[in-house]
């Protein structure tokens, strides 16, 4: 059958461009106030798998480092999205 949902995945690094592992990733849904979490792995990766179609914010948070987001992800059914 079809696939009716969506992925997003990308990488945590630091300014320098390293890899940070253990960071807290919040995808929210904007339309339904629907949050769930991970964390990045030792690799600084993160993957959020059958994510239903909708607007998203993308919220990242470690000690010792500033909050990340970023607002305004749509995501289509189908879609392999990447945020780094």
């Amino acid at each position: 059958g079809q696939e009716v949902r969506a992925s997003l995945s990308g990488l945590v690094t630091d300014a320098s461009g390293a890899a940070v592992p253990g960071v807290t990733v919040t995808l929210k849904n904007i339309d339904q106030n629907v949050a769930t979490t991970t964390q990045s792995n030792e690799a600084g990766t993160y993957l959020f798998p059958f994510v239903i179609p909708g607007n998203y914010q993308l919220t990242m948070v470690k000690d010792g480092f500033k909050k990340y987001t970023r607002d305004k992800i749509l995501l289509s059914a189908q879609d392999k999205a990447r945020v780094d």
